[in-house]
């Protein structure tokens, strides 16, 4: 429950960004292979918190940048909600 002028902070990662030809890969597999997997709300997350359905009023965001040193598993969903729903759907353990 957020009190009235309280402060409420959100944050999560979104699509990583290495190069074009990866980019194009990375967006394919998240909004094609994995991209039923995810929950709705997931939208939120790519909409920047721009759309959040208990905000009356657009606010403003920060933009933030995270850096983090993935391998192949992680890169492909190995650790998420819809990669881990989609290993068993493609036939991968």
């Amino acid at each position: 429950m957020l009190k009235p002028g309280g402060v409420l902070a959100v944050w999560a990662y979104g699509l990583a960004r290495i190069a074009p030809a990866i980019d194009a890969v990375i967006d394919d597999f998240y909004r094609v292979r994995v991209g039923p997997y995810w929950p709705p709300e997931r939208s939120w997350i790519d909409d920047g918190y721009r759309n959040l359905p208990f905000i009356p009023d657009e606010f403003p965001t920060a933009a933030l940048a995270m850096r983090a040193h993935w391998n192949l598993d992680d890169l492909v969903g190995g650790q998420t909600l819809p990669g881990r729903a989609w290993r068993p759907a493609a036939g991968i353990a």
